[in-house]
């Protein structure tokens, strides 16, 4: 594979949409998508992800630092997420690239389409001063042909939470914020979630319903400093009612 300094690079446009729902007096606030791309270290297993839910049609990834563990996708040489790969650790840079559409007759397409990848293991309990250098992406304009655009350089994000049940955005506590993630994710791929949904995040291929629902629900309250309490029946009622009818909104679009 080439040094990181020949490999192809471009830029991505990005979208960001509100929303709101009222369920029984709680505002849910919305959440815009991702303003741009993002990598993310989990201290913890030493999975590394790469998050373009934004609409980043991603080409190229550089990340500074130790030789990964394992490559878990896009393993050089093979043909994966419909895309040919190039992939390398050289020179202090792990390295990914699509090359399939420069071939004659091209073999896929230069990008990988949006969603959450984990892509490689490396040692658990590293920290950002492992990673002295801001990611680079190489990024493609639009997904009309195989022209690339501009790098985009993003700094590694360092998951350290430790989770607690239905705490899926890191916050330390089950509320709103998790109740957010599941309602305007609901029916969506575990592939497709914002970065804001650290924890506990489906896999790929598996839709965001019931099951997330309940880990919200019945750890309602619960933090990482306090006790974990059980609301009244009174509030399991009114979250029940104001679910069926998020749900039965949902199913009318």
């Amino acid at each position: 594979m080439k040094p990181r300094e020949e490999m192809i690079k471009g830029s991505a446009p990005r979208s960001a949409g509100p929303c709101l729902l009222a369920i029984l007096g709680l505002c849910v606030m919305a959440t815009t998508a991702n303003a741009a791309p993002s990598v993310i270290y989990d201290s913890m297993t030493g999975e590394l992800s790469v998050d373009t839910t934004d609409g980043t049609l991603l080409t190229t990834l550089v990340v500074s630092g130790p030789s990964p563990s394992s490559i878990d996708r896009w393993l050089d040489g093979t043909f994966q997420d419909n895309v040919f790969w190039v992939e390398d650790y050289f020179a202090s840079f792990q390295q990914w690239g699509g090359t399939g559409g420069f071939g004659d007759p091209p073999v896929g397409q230069r990008f990988v389409d949006p969603g959450l990848y984990q892509i490689a293991t490396y040692t658990t309990g590293l920290d950002a001063s492992d990673f002295p250098l801001d990611i680079e992406v190489g990024v493609q304009l639009d997904s009309s042909g195989n022209n690339p655009g501009d790098t985009l350089f993003v700094p590694i994000t360092i998951n350290t939470v430790s989770a607690i049940p239905g705490d899926y955005d890191a916050s330390n506590d089950v509320g709103v914020g998790d109740l957010n993630l599941v309602l305007f994710n609901w029916n969506s791929d575990g592939a497709t979630l914002p970065v804001g949904w650290v924890n506990e995040r489906p896999e790929p291929g598996t839709l965001v319903g019931v099951s997330q629902l309940n880990g919200v629900l019945f750890n309602w309250g619960n933090a990482a400093s306090a006790v974990a309490t059980v609301p009244e029946p009174a509030s399991w009622l009114s979250f029940f009612s104001g679910w069926l009818f998020a749900l039965s909104a949902m199913r009318r679009r």
